[in-house]
């Protein structure tokens, strides 16, 4: 077995400390009984207890909640017909080629450009129709656009791993690619 080098196992135990003790540290103070300060006085879950009365915390986890599950829904749908579409329909090798590209692009762009492209557009449909006020339909939909390349890129490297013998024809083997499916919903 070859030895780890001193100075990089260094490193990188250093850095994962930077990164997960100011979380140990969030973890620890959210069950202290003090208000203010870095000062312990005792163990106490009243501050998990108060968020469960209070209205407005609730009705953000519940938007929360229907938007994770509603985008995640139909983006793992809409991200396996694409997958299929793009992995067995018998393109051209120019328009293979920009299909991968495009389906590569919301994976590849930092987050904040796509979600500052996003309120761009809206703005830009809201004049056609009011449903693309700032809402949860436009947050769907916006989280919808992200997700689906990565449902596609998942479910597309199933099919390539299975190839096309396992098909019967005009046919994709569902159950054969129902494991990346499920592995793509829970990547969203």
């Amino acid at each position: 077995m070859k030895k780890s080098n001193p100075a990089i196992v260094t490193i990188s135990l250093f850095s994962i400390t930077m990164l997960y003790l100011p979380l140990f540290g969030v973890a620890v103070f959210s069950v202290n009984s003090a208000k203010y300060g870095w000062v312990w006085q005792e163990f106490t879950m009243k501050w998990y207890l108060g968020l469960l009365h209070n209205d407005y915390i609730l009705g953000a986890a519940w938007n929360t909640l229907v938007l994770a599950v509603v985008s995640t829904l139909i983006s793992t749908v809409i991200g396996t017909l694409l997958a299929i579409g793009i992995g067995r329909y018998p393109w051209g090798g120019k328009t293979n080629s920009i299909l991968d590209i495009l389906l590569h692009f919301p994976v590849v762009i930092p987050d904040i450009v796509m979600a500052g492209s996003l309120v761009v557009v809206f703005s830009l449909l809201r004049a056609l129709s009011s449903i693309f006020e700032p809402g949860m339909v436009t947050m769907i939909i916006g989280h919808i656009t992200f997700q689906i390349a990565f449902v596609a890129l998942v479910v597309r490297s199933r099919l390539v791993a299975i190839g096309t013998e396992l098909e019967e024809p005009r046919v994709i083997c569902l159950p054969a690619i129902s494991t990346s499916c499920v592995a793509s919903f829970y990547l969203c």
